[in-house]
C-alpha cells in the first residue's frame, strides 16, 4: 500500500458485496442485501464476469433505480 500510495493513487475499499456471483444465491437475495446495508458514501462490489452476470443484469437496473429514487448520485472512482 505504501508502495502505491507513492505513486500518487489512493486506495479505496469497497463496503458492500453484491454476491452476485454466487451461484447459490438468486438475484431477489442479491438486490436485497445491497438495499438493506447501503447508504450514503457505500461503495457496492459489483462482479463483471460470465459467472455473474445472470444476477448482475437482473438487478443493476433494479438498485440503480432504486436509489435514483432516493435522490443518490454515481459517480466513477
Amino acid at each position: 500500500m505504501k508502495k502505491v500510495k507513492k505513486l500518487g493513487y489512493e486506495i479505496v475499499m469497497w463496503e458492500i458485496v453484491s454476491e452476485d456471483y454466487d451461484n447459490n444465491k438468486n438475484f431477489e437475495y442479491c438486490y436485497d442485501q445491497v438495499i438493506s446495508q447501503a447508504g450514503p458514501g457505500s461503495i457496492i462490489v459489483f462482479h463483471d464476469s460470465i459467472k455473474a452476470s445472470g444476477n448482475l443484469k437482473k438487478i443493476l437496473p433494479g438498485i440503480l433505480e432504486y436509489f435514483k429514487n432516493k435522490g443518490y448520485n454515481f459517480k466513477a472512482l
